[in-house]
């Protein structure tokens, strides 16, 4: 496809921009001037057949099952015929599994600090992403005051994603922001 008449948008970006041509980044509470502000729970301020391509990540399980529905009709009304939608979703078996995995290391280590602390945050992590209906959530209080306790623990779960929460992780610069969990 010529580069020039390439469209896509990254819907629900928060930090996680994408600064290639063609791209637009959108999000309901913009972090900064590159993305552009956009009520995801409403029709989109784009004409139908606009994109490419249309990405979101970690956000459909943040809204109830009738506006997904709704939300998911508005992403393919923009999405040009043949184009392509990318949606990203919590791994929800590698959640459980890791929850599991984690109450068997407490019960088996009820005197662990580490043990104690990658409970607690699989725990949010799994709960959340059922039931979090607000930016960040206890996951986030748990980065801010606990983190520094449990770092290749949290880097393991969000990889390269919530690095700049906890300072000791920031050092590592390729990443220039996340805003909260979407």
């Amino acid at each position: 496809k010529e580069i020039s008449k390439f469209r896509a948008i990254n819907l629900a970006c928060g930090g996680k921009l994408c600064d290639e041509i063609g791209w637009i980044n959108a999000d309901h509470q913009p972090n900064n001037s590159k993305v552009q502000k956009v009520n995801l729970l409403k029709k989109f301020p784009f004409p139908d057949d606009s994109f490419d391509v249309l990405y979101h990540s970690q956000f459909i399980e943040h809204i109830d099952f009738e506006m997904g529905i709704k939300f998911t009709h508005e992403c393919l009304r923009i999405l040009k015929p043949g184009g392509i939608i990318r949606i990203v979703t919590p791994d929800l078996e590698d959640q459980a599994n890791e929850y599991l995995n984690a109450l068997k290391n407490i019960s088996n280590n009820p005197n662990s600090e580490s043990a104690q602390l990658e409970y607690e945050w699989i725990r949010l992590e799994f709960l959340e992403q059922l039931m979090r209906n607000e930016d960040g959530g206890d996951m986030l209080k748990f980065l801010e005051s606990k983190g520094h306790k449990a770092l290749s623990y949290i880097e393991k779960r969000l990889g390269r994603s919530g690095r700049h929460i906890v300072p000791e992780l920031e050092e590592n610069k390729e990443i220039s922001i996340l805003v909260k969990f979407v």
